[in-house]
């Protein structure tokens, strides 16, 4: 749990709580063994562990733990690589991609990927010179071809003979590139390839899933509120609409401040950035809308 939610400086400071202050017991809501072998010589089971949510977010806001719940929509992969005469992109048998998809081994995590089929098509669409070149058009198109919105683009160079690269990682969405790292990485000098892009697939998806970590990280020093508008067809959907409210896990609470028909006025305190709210309502099924107020109602 610590490591899908909280980044290594708030793990560190998580654990030493623990360690110190109080027991994880206090933090389970329930154990439930299903499946039960028993013998002289094993004992074997399924085990599950539920952890009281509404606890561990108390403990993160008491002691001022930062944490981020937050599940991405889905991130194309697109990669590409020059070093040792090889100037790879979205080749079947060769691309970075599948290096990346081999080793994305935990999908309990807040970052979702999404990797193309690396297929004729997309070398069609997505060529090595336009990859490298960033061709604006080509990465729209591609993102069209999989219905999605946003990629990450990973590119790697070998920069020395002794065995140094860079590796430069970017996102593209709403029709830009941004660059979120760049990774200088010293590798062995008689390490194979594949052992190379191994080690390098690693330590990029552990900078990205940190990166993701961090940026929507919900700060508990950070206290905010704003007032809304939560537009109903009826009182069922308002209902729905206050249910999903509640589910997110950096509000602290909502007061009614105006009741009218299909049309209530609510002040919504939270903890963070109200980027971060906004993102949780879309997550929520909720439609927020800035139209000289804030206004929310049902997807």
């Amino acid at each position: 749990l610590s490591n899908k939610i909280l980044d290594n400086k708030n793990k560190k400071k998580f654990y030493k709580i623990i360690k110190s202050k109080i027991s994880t017991e206090q933090l389970i809501k329930n154990i439930i063994i299903e499946n039960e072998i028993i013998t002289n010589e094993k004992y074997i089971a399924n085990i599950k562990i539920n952890f009281d949510k509404e606890k561990i977010i108390t403990l993160f806001r008491n002691y001022k733990i930062n944490y981020n719940d937050l599940i991405s929509e889905p991130f194309l992969i697109i990669s590409s690589y020059n070093f040792n005469f090889d100037k790879i992109g979205l080749d079947k048998e060769k691309s970075f991609n599948n290096f990346l998809k081999k080793n994305n081994k935990n999908k309990n995590q807040l970052i979702k990927y999404y990797f193309p089929k690396l297929d004729p098509n997309d070398r069609y669409i997505l060529p090595y010179k336009n990859i490298v070149e960033e061709d604006k058009e080509s990465y729209i198109s591609i993102l069209k071809k999989y219905n999605l919105k946003q990629l990450i683009y990973i590119n790697i160079s070998k920069i020395d003979k002794n065995n140094q690269f860079l590796i430069y990682i970017k996102i593209f969405d709403s029709f830009n590139f941004k660059e979120i790292g760049i990774l200088k990485i010293n590798s062995k000098k008689n390490i194979d390839k594949e052992n190379l892009l191994i080690d390098i697939s690693d330590k990029v998806l552990l900078f990205i899933n940190d990166w993701w970590k961090s940026k929507y990280q919900i700060n508990n020093d950070l206290y905010n509120q704003i007032t809304c508008t939560f537009l109903s067809k009826d009182i069922n959907d308002l209902t729905l609409i206050k249910k999903n409210i509640n589910k997110i896990s950096n509000l602290k609470n909502i007061k009614v401040k105006h009741i009218q028909l299909n049309k209530n006025v609510i002040e919504i305190n939270y903890y963070g950035n109200f980027n971060i709210l906004e993102k949780n309502f879309k997550l929520s099924n909720l439609i927020y809308e800035d139209l000289n107020g804030c206004i929310i109602k049902s997807n």
